[in-house]
Order: C-alpha cells, then structure tokens, then sequence
C-alpha cells in the first residue's frame, strides 16, 4: 500500500537528486534522460570559474532544496580539476511526529565535512 505524504494536512516532504560531473565531461543526452526520468534528477557540469567558486551553485540549489536548513554543505576547495562527479541527494521533512522525540536523548555529535571541514551538531539517539 502506497499513499502521497504529501496529501497529509501539515506534513511536507521533498525530495531532489542531481548529479554533477567535471567540465570535462559531455553528459550523453540518453543519461540526461534516464536520469531524470528514473530518478527526478537533474544533471550539469561544475562550473570551475564561477562567481563564489564552483561550489555555490551546487551549495545554492541544496539550500533550495532544503528550504535552507542546509547551507554550505561543500567547503570551498572541496571541487577542483580533478573532481569527476558529485551525487547530491537532499531530504527535506516538516512535520509532527506520531510519537515525539525526547529531548534528552539529543547529544553533540561532531559532523565531518569535505575537505576536512568539522562542526558540532546535535545528534537524536535512541536506543530501541
């Protein structure tokens, strides 16, 4: 049984996939196609000279994807000339719970970035 999360009042979920591969690659048509008819996936080239450097663009659509929960999820440094692909898959879920979560069992965790970049964020566990 399959249903639209979407069709529930005061629940969002969206979903984006894209791939993006080094300018120095022609992405086929055929897998231009595929992709996006399999997957909903949009594809292009990284665009090494642009403003920001070539991270923003891809930093730009995950924090629209995201509704900008996500920002700067690439470091800058993180794409160079030898980068060859980057699959991005962004999750966006705004919602109630059926059964909450309790706030005392959100730790600190430390979260490793590309390029070695290290932030603290908090962690939801649960022991089942």
């Amino acid at each position: 049984m399959t249903f639209d999360i979407n069709s529930l009042k005061d629940v969002e979920l969206n979903t984006a996939n894209a791939i993006f591969v080094g300018p120095n690659f022609q992405i086929v048509p055929k897998f231009i196609r595929d992709t996006r008819n399999y997957f909903s996936a949009q594809t292009g080239n990284i665009d090494l000279s642009a403003d920001g450097g070539p991270e923003k663009p891809i930093n730009d659509y995950i924090a629209d994807k995201t509704k900008n929960i996500i920002q700067d999820a690439l470091s800058p440094g993180t794409i160079d000339t030898d980068t060859v692909m980057l699959l991005v898959n962004t999750i966006f879920f705004n919602g109630t719970w059926q059964r909450t979560f309790d706030p005392h069992d959100t730790r600190n965790q430390y979260f490793y970035q590309l390029g070695g970049a290290v932030k603290q964020v908090t962690d939801f566990h649960e022991l089942l």
